[in-house]
């Protein structure tokens, strides 16, 4: 603070400890183990959950392995944004292996894509939950 620094940035390991930095002058507290643990806890709930970015408020940036019932059709086809809140940002193809950043909504999923998805965290939730049924 002395320095003139605008942004000092700590790492805390409890709600106590960073109350004590942010007292000292600290104008961020970060806390890497509660975020490793959420975000192992959201994998381990979500088996198709690959990996997530928390957004503001309930949003999130998603890595997710689409269900069985959107293998073979379009992101048209599917219409994700209606049914379910969520859009496609990207698609990474393990098969060829390639990264398809706004994909056309003529894109047609295969069993080896992984789709990155942003929405609510309950509508992504709910996406996950797709079943044949639909």
């Amino acid at each position: 603070k002395k320095l003139g620094l605008r942004s000092i940035r700590a790492k805390a390991a409890t709600e106590d400890h960073a109350a004590i930095l942010r007292a000292v002058g600290a104008t961020e507290t970060i806390f890497p183990e509660r975020e490793t643990a959420h975000r192992i806890a959201a994998q381990i709930i979500n088996p198709n959950l690959l990996d997530f970015i928390p957004l503001a408020e309930d949003f999130e940036v998603m890595d997710v392995a689409p269900p069985d019932t959107f293998h073979g059709h379009s992101l048209q086809e599917l219409n994700m944004r209606d049914r379910f809140g969520v859009f496609a940002i990207a698609v990474k193809e393990l098969v060829p292996q390639r990264f398809v950043f706004l994909p056309g909504p003529d894109f047609v999923i295969k069993p080896s894509d992984i789709l990155v998805l942003i929405g609510r965290e309950e509508d992504l939730r709910r996406l996950q939950m797709e079943t044949p049924e639909g």
